[in-house]
């Protein structure tokens, strides 16, 4: 793990980036628009973070691995967390994590999502 402290370390492999308060301001700008967690669970996708490094997905995970209906980052692994709260949650995660969906193993970032829920919600 590497906490802001500690980023400066040689033994600290990733920049802070994606926060919780900035899921939150995702969310708030793609409400309404299809690009939320709300909006495509009935389209089948699912809240999912990409690393655009390595190009590994991730399902959003709860602390303790069950599925998540929302993006959380408290269910990333271990390497990729930044920092945590004194109450263990994650704070932010490195800067190469993209929120978006997952249909299958297919990685859409939300603005691909709002394009894809758009052309299967009017081909419905």
């Amino acid at each position: 793990m590497c906490t802001q402290d500690q980023h400066a370390s040689a033994d600290c492999d990733c920049k802070p980036g994606l926060t919780r308060d900035e899921l939150k301001h995702q969310s708030d700008d793609f409400c309404g628009r299809g690009g939320t967690s709300a909006e495509t669970q009935s389209l089948g996708l699912v809240p999912g973070f990409r690393d655009s490094h390595s190009g590994r997905v991730f399902v959003s995970r709860f602390a303790d691995g069950r599925p998540a209906p929302m993006h959380l980052l408290d269910g990333l692994p271990q390497d990729l967390v930044v920092e945590r709260g004194s109450d263990g949650s994650v704070l932010s995660v490195c800067e190469n994590i993209v929120a978006g969906f997952l249909l299958g193993d297919r990685f859409m970032d939300r603005d691909e999502a709002v394009r894809w829920s758009e052309h299967h919600a009017s081909a419905a």
